[in-house]
């Protein structure tokens, strides 16, 4: 069975999958989802993983008023 049926991508979701740690830029992906969600309000990012920097992310998330 064939779904033939195309998203009309009216949502801005973005998703991030990886180990967090320092060297894959979490912090700084941050710093740039930021600017697009004042840009566009509606947008989402998800962030999927596990590492040693996933307490500086989430701090980073909470400082920043992005957890929503």
């Amino acid at each position: 069975m064939t779904n033939n049926k195309l998203s009309k991508l009216e949502t801005e979701n973005l998703i991030s999958i990886g180990r967090l740690s320092h060297e894959k830029g979490y912090l700084d992906l941050i710093d740039i989802f930021k600017e697009v969600h004042q840009k566009y309000p509606d947008s989402k990012l998800n962030i999927i993983g596990d590492g040693p920097d996933r307490k500086k992310i989430e701090k980073k998330i909470r400082d920043n008023k992005l957890e929503d």
